[in-house]
């Protein structure tokens, strides 16, 4: 396959995962005194702004385009 083609359709499909999947992000915070620790761990999802996302799809798309087209 053409490189371009195969760049394009994967940033077609990272696109599209982007509007339904979320980035997970971890964040801890704790105090320690002496041996004793006390901490708190939290863990959210948070998706790419669409904006972002309509542009990953639709480089993917010209760039598969291209791609498909040049011989």
């Amino acid at each position: 396959m053409r490189p371009l083609l195969v760049v394009g359709l994967i940033l077609v499909v990272l696109g599209v995962l982007s509007l339904f999947v979320g980035l997970p992000h971890q964040h801890s915070s704790g105090i320690q005194v002496g041996s004793a620790k006390v901490g708190v761990q939290t863990q959210t999802s948070e998706r790419i702004p669409l904006p972002a996302s309509i542009v990953i799809i639709a480089a993917g798309a010209v760039l598969a385009f291209v791609g498909g087209r040049t011989s």
